[in-house]
């Protein structure tokens, strides 16, 4: 289990990011934490995802309030748990931290999932 915490309230500074629901024109959907905590995708959270097919991860940004970050990622949320799915790599502790990959994004996986745990916000 990886914990970010955070205390600052810093992020986006590209312009075509906004908060708003996918399909809105012009903005995709801002993930916020103040603190994240994710773990790996478990057999049982793959089982979850593949019995709800219906539901599409969408892509987001996903920003921690420590940094001036911003990751494009998709997310989905399945039965009140929220996943994360890495889209492409970025070469930051935080996102190596956050995904589970090592130095330099050793081990880079595009469609990785990892769960975000309720002591998030």
């Amino acid at each position: 289990m990886t914990e970010l915490a955070t205390d600052t309230r810093a992020c986006t500074t590209r312009s075509d990011i906004g908060v708003g629901e996918e399909g809105t024109q012009g903005t995709t959907k801002v993930l916020w934490y103040t603190k994240l905590t994710v773990g790996d995708a478990k057999e049982s959270d793959m089982m979850t995802i593949q019995l709800n097919k219906d539901i599409l991860f969408k892509r987001a940004c996903l920003c921690l309030l420590s940094s001036n970050h911003e990751y494009d990622i998709e997310y989905a949320v399945i039965n009140q748990v929220t996943y994360l799915k890495t889209l492409e790599k970025y070469e930051s502790w935080e996102f190596e931290s956050i995904f589970g990959f090592g130095c330099d994004c050793h081990n880079f996986v595009k469609g990785k999932i990892v769960v975000v745990r309720p002591s998030s916000f």
